[in-house]
Formats: C-alpha cells, sequence, structure tokens
C-alpha cells in the first residue's frame, strides 16, 4: 500500500507477464522432468547393453582361447609331435587326440548303422586308459 492509504492498481500488462513467467516456469519444470525421466532411461540402458556386452566378450574370450588351444593342438599333430598329452587336463576329447597322435591312425574306425554304443564304450576306455582311470562300472 502506498504511503496515502489508497490501494495501488496494478496495470494489465505486468499481471500478464507475471502469469506468462508463471506458465513459462512451469513448462520448463515439466520439459525438465521429462528430460530426467528419458535421460534417466537412456542411462540404464546403456548399463544393461554394456553388462550384455561385456557377458558376450567373456563368452568370445573363452571361444578364443579354445579355439587357440584345438589349433595349437592340430598344428602340433600336422609336425609330427607325437606327444601331445601335455594339453590334456583329465578325461576329454583332447585327450583322446593326443592318444591317437601316440598310437598312430589304426586305432580310428567309424561305426556303421547300430554300432554307436560300442564306438562310444571303446572310445570311453580309450579315454580312461589314457588318463590312468578306471573305467566306472555302470
Amino acid at each position: 500500500m502506498p504511503q496515502d492509504g489508497q490501494p495501488r492498481t496494478i496495470p494489465n500488462d505486468i499481471i500478464s507477464g507475471s502469469r506468462q513467467a508463471s506458465d513459462k516456469r512451469r513448462r520448463n519444470a515439466a520439459a525438465s522432468a521429462r528430460f530426467r525421466k528419458r535421460r534417466k532411461a537412456q542411462t540404464e540402458t546403456i548399463c544393461t547393453e554394456r553388462l550384455s556386452l561385456e557377458k558376450e566378450l567373456e563368452e568370445v574370450k573363452a571361444q578364443l582361447k579354445s579355439a587357440l588351444e584345438e589349433n595349437r593342438l592340430l598344428r602340433s599333430m600336422q609336425n609330427g609331435n607325437g606327444d601331445v598329452s601335455h594339453l590334456a587336463q583329465g578325461p576329454s576329447y583332447t585327450s583322446f587326440q593326443g592318444h591317437l597322435s601316440r598310437e598312430g591312425a589304426r586305432l580310428v574306425w567309424w561305426p556303421y548303422h547300430g554300432q554307436w554304443q560300442e564306438f562310444y564304450s571303446h572310445l570311453a576306455q580309450l579315454n580312461y586308459r589314457l588318463v590312468g582311470m578306471e573305467l566306472p562300472d555302470r
């Protein structure tokens, strides 16, 4: 109130400007909230994708390690290096391959229809014998 006690009148353009400023602040606050929500969703998507890619990278590294080991084994067999048993770490296909490289190709035979059970039994016996273990009773 002014000093003379009379109420002061505020021109319409000032009231209108105040409303415009208020509307602008409200719209800006809403836009900021939408942006924060969108940014949070993008961040979560990126984190999820990163975890997925890290898992995929570990799988690819494991495949590469396996392929390099197989490559080393095959090169050793190709070069005639007979003893590749150091590559075997237990009853596995790799240890069977090492046994084949020492014993020669005479151990390899391809089963005909109906002989698969016998073939797998023979393969298991060779594999267990190679690593010095007894074949478990069935």
